[in-house]
């Protein structure tokens, strides 16, 4: 009977041994993740990339581009550049451009906007009809911040922009985002009175 109450003596010590050994080995293994995610986790997570929607979009090429690894290009940005390089100097030939590049490619929003802010500058009746085709492009597709940045850019015009109710909420939301309060409240007021 000894033998027996030796044996399960030492199994009952052998199994709290055990115990207490996972137990340690959990204690220290949580202890040791809590300093390695203290010292090197940041250095472990992956940084966001900017929301590309939200760029200007030659700055959206270059950040597109350098994600991919090689130069990626637009005909339709580069002739939006070169139309606004000749806008400096010659506002008039700039806008015919713009024009013709519009009658190409009537949903592209860059030649839109241009387009816009041209006939604002030289003064054109067409300016109005044209900025909201530009917003309303830019809502279409997605490009919110686009819509937004354009607004923000002639919102003295505000009163002649044509935009549906739904189009004016989505501007609104837009708006808000860019921290463009005013601008937003507006908008919630101009749908809410149509």
């Amino acid at each position: 009977m000894s033998t027996s109450v030796v044996i399960v003596g030492l199994s009952v010590w052998s199994a709290v041994a055990w115990l207490v050994s996972a137990t340690a080995l959990a204690g220290i293994s949580v202890i040791v993740a809590r300093r390695w995610r203290a010292r090197f986790g940041t250095a472990l997570r992956e940084e966001v990339a900017p929301h590309v929607g939200e760029l200007p979009p030659q700055q959206a090429l270059a950040v597109l581009s350098a994600l991919h690894g090689r130069a990626l290009a637009s005909p339709l940005l580069e002739r939006v550049a070169e139309l606004e390089q000749l806008a400096a100097t010659q506002p008039a030939q700039a806008l015919a451009g713009a024009r013709e590049l519009v009658a190409a490619q009537p949903r592209a929003v860059p030649a839109l906007s241009l387009c816009a802010r041209l006939e604002f500058a030289l003064h054109e009746p067409t300016a109005a009809a044209t900025w909201t085709r530009a917003i309303a492009a830019a809502l279409r597709v997605g490009a919110n911040a686009a819509a937004a940045r354009e607004l923000e850019a002639h919102a003295e015009q505000r009163e002649a922009l044509g935009l549906s109710q739904a189009e004016l909420r989505a501007l609104a939301k837009a708006l808000a985002a860019r921290g463009a309060h005013e601008q937003a409240a507006w908008c919630e007021a101009r749908a809410a009175d149509d």
